[in-house]
């Protein structure tokens, strides 16, 4: 699957066993998915991928029913202000019950949301949480089948610089151990403990008139740090367990996070107990400048695989 500035999402064949590996094969769209009015810039699988969700500069996420070619538009959800969506993430909820975001129990950003009814075309949407990054520094997460409001961050944190923002260019959530990850544009990582008791927080409730809900608590990040000025253009947390020399954070919980850097800079970093940041290994191979646009990790015969590709046309694998 591919996402582009044409206003495109392409399904293409998965079948892609080549006879000749000396000759181009060009990889064929069985699906082109069109209804965003602005550059696709991020997309993930539902399930087996008989649903897909695209995010979109035009602000909005949509649901889509790819044995069908059409969007599923009950599910539709838009950013408040139209921020346009740099990227977005969808994985299992972390909790079963409770929504710490929002006070309101009404959808927050979505068109139409049935609660509890399955739409045309719609499967496996139940019980998964959606978080997406904004070009106004804000992330947000909401629920899949109904749109309901489960997170909200203004990336804004009196311990940076002039507390101002930058748009979030990457970001990834981990399920099983309930943390999100985000990268900004100005080389900033935030860090959340989705479990921590947020009663022990500090939370503020900015008002704006674009909320149309009223009021949200705004979660601040447990850990942010930066590597240097560099923009964050891909985070994933890895499979592999924590050390001993950089564990994983509170409890246990957070695995490793892999950070591609616009200057071409790609590293692993530890969260300790305190949520302080480990710096664990720097992988070498990239041109300075050459930025690093995606990292995949993976497992291979219980050894640790990472993949990354960048401006300079290559995929390398460590």
């Amino acid at each position: 699957m591919s996402s582009s500035s044409d206003l495109s999402v392409r399904i293409h064949d998965a079948n892609l066993s080549i006879p000749d590996t000396t000759v181009t094969h060009p990889i064929s769209a069985v699906r082109t998915l069109q209804a965003h009015t602005a550059g696709v810039t991020s997309t993930a699988i539902i399930d087996r991928g008989r649903n897909v969700l695209s995010f979109g500069r035009d602000g909005s996420a949509r649901l889509w029913d790819v044995g069908g070619g059409k969007e599923i538009t009950g599910r539709r959800w838009r950013a408040q202000r139209g921020s346009p969506i740099l990227c977005g993430c969808v994985g299992e909820q972390w909790q079963s019950a409770g929504r710490e975001s929002s006070g309101n129990s009404a959808p927050v950003g979505a068109e139409e949301s049935p609660s509890g009814i399955m739409l045309n075309g719609e499967v496996g949407t139940t019980g998964k949480v959606v978080f997406v990054g904004l070009r106004d520094g804000a992330v947000r997460g909401y629920e899949l089948a109904t749109g309901h409001a489960r997170f909200f961050s203004s990336g804004i944190d009196p311990s940076l610089t002039n507390s101002k923002s930058a748009p979030i260019d990457s970001i990834c959530y981990s399920a099983e151990s309930g943390a999100l990850v985000a990268g900004r544009r100005d080389g900033v990582i935030m860090v959340w403990d989705l479990t921590a008791d947020v009663s022990h927080s500090p939370i503020t409730t900015p008002k704006s008139p674009d909320l149309m809900l009223g009021e949200e608590h705004d979660r601040k990040p447990n850990s942010v740090f930066k590597r240097n000025g560099a923009g964050v253009e891909s985070v994933a947390f890895s499979p592999a367990i924590g050390t001993s020399e950089a564990p994983m954070a509170a409890h246990g919980r957070f695995p490793s996070i892999l950070a591609g850097m616009e200057d071409g800079l790609l590293c692993r970093i530890g969260v300790d107990t305190n949520y302080e940041p480990v710096l664990m290994e720097e992988f070498i191979g990239v041109e300075a400048g050459d930025g690093i646009r995606v990292v995949k990790p993976s497992m291979l015969d219980g050894m640790e695989i990472c993949w990354s590709a960048g401006d300079d046309g290559f995929v390398r694998r460590y």
